[in-house]
């Protein structure tokens, strides 16, 4: 434990309150509590079928930075990922927020975006490439064993698009 002149110049230098350095408040800097993002509340799904539960069984709520939506709050969802399909992007156990298409139309997607697609009754993450004249859904896996689905653009319109993923995070 460092003698008290030094404990101040340590919270001096490292812009922290003498509290926070002996474990007293969890806060570093009240002053710069008012630069901490705000935060908003949207529906939060678990996942078990193919990696991803619409969002017709709505758990519970989860709070994220409000910096990362652009829209009202109940155009988005968050759910958790138990999937390998894409775990190169993003991994298995984390979380992603998603503009939900169905209650807002995402902007136009572009190749590289994450998308929440519905596929023979089931939900799942998939990488959008587009090219002049076919849709590719990849997989974006460590794993061996996933394939590309192709459609031509014709084809692609038939698939329900639930939405863009747009964030991801791991909650610990």
């Amino acid at each position: 434990m460092p003698p008290g002149k030094e404990l101040t110049k340590l919270a001096e230098y490292f812009n922290v309150t003498t509290d926070y350095l002996l474990g007293l408040d969890n806060m570093p800097n009240p002053e710069q509590a008012s630069h901490i993002p705000d935060t908003v509340e949207l529906d939060f799904v678990r996942s078990q079928l193919s990696g991803f539960i619409h969002n017709d069984l709505i758990k519970d709520t989860i709070h994220v930075p409000g910096y990362i939506i652009d829209e009202a709050p109940d155009h988005y969802f968050v759910a958790n990922i138990q999937s390998d399909y894409i775990n190169r992007v993003i991994p298995s156990g984390h979380n992603v927020v998603v503009n939900n298409k169905e209650k807002s139309e995402c902007k136009e997607l572009q190749t590289g975006d994450i998308i929440v697609v519905r596929i023979d009754n089931e939900f799942k993450l998939q990488c959008f490439r587009k090219t002049d004249t076919k849709i590719y859904l990849e997989p974006h896996s460590h794993l061996d064993g996933y394939s590309t689905k192709e459609f031509t653009i014709e084809e692609f319109e038939t698939i329900q698009v639930i939405g863009k993923v747009i964030y991801s995070f791991r909650r610990f």
